[in-house]
C-alpha cells in the first residue's frame, strides 16, 4: 500500500507523520486509550508479518482518527482468516464526516480483508444508525471495567467477590509475591506459560514473545509475573496509558498448589502498578457476548468492576470466506471438546 495513500481529507499511513500532531489530538480526546498511541501503531507492525495503518480524517486539523490493524493466521489459513480489527474504537469528534471516513475505510481496507471489527473500550451509542446505515452489524459484546480513581488497594479488594479475597489471602499466606518482570528473562518464563496455556486449552492464535518484549521496550506496556520459592507460576501482559491499562492476556501455572491461586495475583500485580502510577482504570479486555456463555465472565466479575455493553461493529467484505472461517473455527472448537 505503501506509506500514504490520500482521499480528498482522508488519509491512511503506514507510518505517522506528525507525530506531535497525532499525540496532541489524542491527548485531548475523553476516549482516548493506549491503543490510540503512535507506539502501538509501531508495536503492531514491529512483530513478523505485522500489519496496521493510522487512518485520518483532516481539514485544518485532525478530526478522525483510528488505527486499524490487520490480522490473519499462518500459511493457507490467512485465506479465511485476514480481518481487520479496530481495537479501542474511533477517536470522532463533532466534526467528523463519519460516512465518509467509512467509506474511505471500505475503499484503502475492504479490498485487503474478509471483514473489519470495530472493538469498543468506549460508548458509540450515539453513532449506532451511522454504522448499520454503512453496512455493520452490531454485536452486543459485554466487558468489566475497574475504576481506580480515589480508591486504595484495600478498598478494592473489599468489593471483591468472598472467594476472590479468600483465594489472595492464602495465596500471599502460602508465600506467593507479584512484581514487575525484571529483564528478558522473567517476561520469557511467563510467557511460557501463557504460550502452553492457549496450546492446550484456549486453542486461539497467540503473539511470539517478541511481541510483549517490543511492548515493553515501546514504553506502552509491562509484564507482571507472580512468583513462589524463586519460580515463576503466573504471568499478565498489559498495555497502559494514563487513562486506563489493559489486562490483554493472563495466565497462571494450572493446579501448582491448591492454596495458591497465581492468576489472581497476575491480575492484582497490574491493579496495584495502576494505583501507583495515577492511572484512571482497568480494562478487563472483554466478557463475552450478551446472551451467550463465556467461561471467563464470572471470573472477572469477581474482581468487582463495572459491566458495560459497548459492544462491535462488524462489516464483513466477502461473505463466502467469512462463512469458510466460521466453519474451521467450529471445527477446531470441536476437536478442542473431544
Amino acid at each position: 500500500m505503501g506509506n500514504t495513500k490520500s482521499h480528498s481529507r482522508f488519509v491512511i499511513q503506514s507510518t505517522i507523520t506528525d507525530e506531535e500532531e497525532w499525540s496532541n489530538f489524542i491527548h485531548q480526546h475523553p476516549d482516548r486509550t493506549a491503543f490510540h498511541e503512535a507506539a502501538f501503531l509501531g508495536l503492531m507492525q514491529s512483530v513478523k508479518g505485522g500489519e496496521a495503518y493510522a487512518v485520518i480524517e483532516r481539514e485544518d486539523t485532525i478530526r478522525s482518527a483510528v488505527i486499524v490493524t490487520i490480522q490473519r493466521e499462518k500459511g493457507i489459513k490467512a485465506w479465511m482468516s485476514t480481518r481487520a480489527v479496530i481495537y479501542a474504537g474511533p477517536l470522532f469528534t463533532e466534526r467528523s464526516d463519519i460516512k465518509g471516513f467509512m467509506l474511505f475505510l471500505d475503499e484503502v481496507i475492504g479490498r485487503k480483508v474478509i471483514f473489519l471489527e470495530f472493538r469498543n473500550f468506549m460508548d458509540l451509542s450515539k453513532h449506532a444508525i451511522t454504522f448499520t446505515e454503512n453496512g455493520y452489524e452490531y454485536l452486543p459484546y459485554l466487558n468489566f471495567v475497574l475504576g481506580l480513581e480515589n480508591t486504595t488497594m484495600e478498598q478494592l479488594i473489599a468489593r471483591m467477590n468472598y472467594n476472590r479475597r479468600r483465594e489472595i489471602r492464602l495465596s500471599y499466606e502460602q508465600g506467593a509475591t507479584v512484581t514487575e518482570a525484571k529483564g528478558e528473562e522473567e517476561i520469557q518464563s511467563g510467557y511460557a506459560i501463557l504460550k502452553d496455556l492457549y496450546a492446550t486449552r484456549v486453542k486461539l492464535p497467540l503473539p511470539e514473545c517478541s511481541f510483549f518484549l517490543e511492548m515493553v521496550q515501546r514504553g506502552i506496556g509491562r509484564v507482571f509475573v507472580v512468583k513462589h520459592q524463586e519460580q515463576i507460576i503466573g504471568a499478565s501482559f498489559c498495555l497502559f496509558n494514563q487513562q486506563g491499562l489493559f489486562t490483554w492476556y493472563y495466565c497462571g501455572k494450572r493446579d501448582y498448589h491448591k492454596k495458591i491461586f497465581p492468576t489472581h495475583l497476575a491480575i492484582l500485580g497490574a491493579i496495584e502498578f495502576a494505583l501507583q502510577h495515577g492511572i484512571q482504570s482497568l480494562d478487563f479486555m472483554g466478557a463475552g457476548m450478551s446472551g451467550t456463555e463465556y467461561g471467563v465472565r464470572k471470573y472477572k466479575e469477581e474482581f468487582g468492576g463495572t459491566l458495560v455493553e459497548f459492544g462491535r461493529y462488524r462489516k464483513v467484505y466477502s461473505r463466502w470466506r467469512y462463512r469458510m472461517g466460521v466453519w474451521a473455527i467450529q471445527q477446531i472448537q470441536k476437536m478442542k471438546r473431544s
